[in-house]
């Protein structure tokens, strides 16, 4: 073989390879979340607890709760916390967590027929971020 055509195959791997680790590091750099919930049915508060799964800080500035039967349901249903939802900031820490409290005057019945979603606005991104809380699918 001729040298040229060993440094164009070589070439070759090397841009497939940075290709392919360019992508891996846009997907890394996502936010990503996972939720937990704490829903006692007594006269206790709940809550919901927001994981940031990703390996980034994260501002969170706004989030509403709502249920629906999918995360882009026409159908859906806002649940009111009794506060500005859109207002509020704060910073979630990368591998962290952030505890909602849901006070005892504001708490709601779980829903068997549809799944309980957050819809997370955060800070220097446009698109809203949906990620399910309860649900049975």
């Amino acid at each position: 073989m001729s040298e040229e055509l060993i440094l164009g195959i070589i070439g070759t791997i090397g841009t497939a390879m940075t290709i392919i680790l360019g992508i891996r590091e846009i997907r890394k750099s996502r936010p990503r979340f996972d939720t937990s919930y704490s829903f006692s049915g007594g006269p206790e508060n709940d809550e919901i607890i927001l994981y940031n799964a990703a390996d980034k800080n994260v501002v969170i500035r706004g989030y509403e709760l709502f249920w629906g039967k999918s995360p882009k349901d026409k159908d859906q249903k806002l649940i009111s916390l009794g506060r500005e939802e859109y207002s509020v900031l704060f910073s979630i820490p990368a591998n962290g967590s952030h505890k909602i409290h849901i006070e005892k005057q504001y708490k709601f019945k779980i829903r068997g027929d549809k799944n309980l979603y957050i819809k997370l606005q955060l800070m220097g991104h446009q698109k809203v971020v949906v990620v399910k809380v309860y649900g049975n699918e």
